[in-house]
């Protein structure tokens, strides 16, 4: 129903003028809604998750780790999601042996904050990187992905990336 008004809202400020609807449609994209609500299947997993917020670009951006090993996974959500909707990876990688590191990005999940860009997740990646070291591997979705590839070069090193349903550029 909110992307329907959305979409009305913005055709309707199109007809009046293409400059106030660009800026409309460029402060929604920043702003996920709603905040995606944790599923049963993922409250279990994330219970036994060490969680603390980080500070990003003024919002608390809550982390998850499992385990403490040195070989740290990053897992990136999407937009309009949280970090651990990735949490079905968790245990096939903590039986091989990761320890793995999620986090709900500037407006998403339990993080604060009204609104979200790529450069709020590079922030994250980066700040994520600088406090555990380089990551034997990342695997990011969507805005995650694209979060994940500016962090790499600005950066971040990870030897190994996957990505579902990412862009495969982050010039910006």
């Amino acid at each position: 129903m909110a992307e329907r008004v959305a979409s009305t809202a913005l055709n309707s400020a199109s007809l009046v003028s293409g400059r106030l609807a660009a800026s409309a449609a460029h402060a929604l994209f920043h702003m996920p809604l709603p905040r995606s609500a944790m599923r049963a299947s993922e409250r279990e997993l994330f219970d036994r998750a060490h969680t603390e917020p980080i500070e990003v670009n003024g919002a608390s951006v809550m982390t998850c780790r499992w385990d403490e090993g040195t070989r740290p996974v990053l897992l990136a959500h999407g937009r309009q999601s949280r970090g651990p909707r990735l949490s079905s990876f968790v245990p096939g990688l903590l039986d091989r042996g990761r320890s793995v590191i999620t986090f709900d990005a500037p407006a998403h999940g339990d993080s604060t904050g009204r609104s979200t860009t790529v450069l709020d997740y590079r922030t994250a990646i980066t700040a994520l990187h600088q406090r555990y070291g380089t990551f034997e591997a990342v695997a990011a979705h969507s805005l995650g992905a694209l979060g994940s590839f500016f962090a790499l070069e600005h950066g971040v090193t990870v030897p190994k990336v996957v990505t579902i349903s990412g862009s495969a550029t982050s010039t910006c």
